[in-house]
């Protein structure tokens, strides 16, 4: 198998497989996140809250309107994520150096064809990082859009807000010291995730080695 191969020849391409798979799956997952905002939204559409600005009394405004809002933004994020998908999806098997010296350029095509990946024009011993990076970006971005969320069903949960809750099933206890309580717990750990998520981009896109 690594005749004539660098591994990054086969890590490389065998990555781009995983990550298509994995994305597939999380867009499953924003989709039905996706329809269940729509469905709040236009189930929602009369009904009114207070809007707030600065977190501040601001003027009356439509729950609908905020579940919305929500929706198109994830949206954005899905269709971000489907523009980095088509990025990601390319493989090498062009060699130590890219330049074909062992294996011809009709055999990279007719394998990576075979795997549905582009072949990496001009590639050196690696597939080009900007592809991860943009990949990446496009989920920290999908994280800032769930940690806003997340903060806006936090404040709202607050005892002296109450006006939007989080699912708290039967026997759940909110606190070990204080089981009356209710936390918002799982936008808090959204809030967490996402700030990680987001962290990574920073070091991405960064080499040691100049002929990568």
């Amino acid at each position: 198998i690594h005749y004539g191969l660098t591994s990054s020849d086969v890590v490389d391409t065998a990555n781009a497989l995983l990550i298509n798979e994995s994305i597939n799956v999380i867009s499953e997952k924003i989709n039905e996140l996706i329809s269940s905002l729509k469905n709040k939204a236009l189930n929602e559409s009369e009904t009114l809250i207070i809007g707030r600005t600065h977190g501040v009394y601001a003027e009356p405004t439509i729950l609908g309107h905020i579940f919305g809002n929500w929706c198109l933004e994830v949206s954005r994020g899905l269709d971000r994520l489907s523009s980095s998908l088509e990025i990601i999806s390319y493989g090498k098997i062009s060699g130590a150096v890219g330049n074909h010296s062992l294996i011809s350029e009709e055999i990279e095509n007719k394998i990576l064809e075979q795997l549905s990946l582009k072949p990496e024009p001009l590639a050196s011993q690696i597939v080009s990082r900007d592809r991860y990076a943009d990949l990446f970006s496009s989920f920290a971005i999908i994280a800032g859009t769930y940690e806003r969320i997340a903060t806006n069903i936090r404040h709202y949960q607050r005892s002296e807000v109450g006006e939007m809750y989080e699912a708290f099933k039967q026997g759940q206890k909110g606190s070990s010291a204080m089981p009356h309580k209710k936390n918002p717990i799982l936008s808090e750990n959204l809030t967490g995730l996402s700030r990680m998520v987001r962290s990574y981009v920073c070091l991405l896109y960064t080499s040691d080695a100049a002929d990568e």
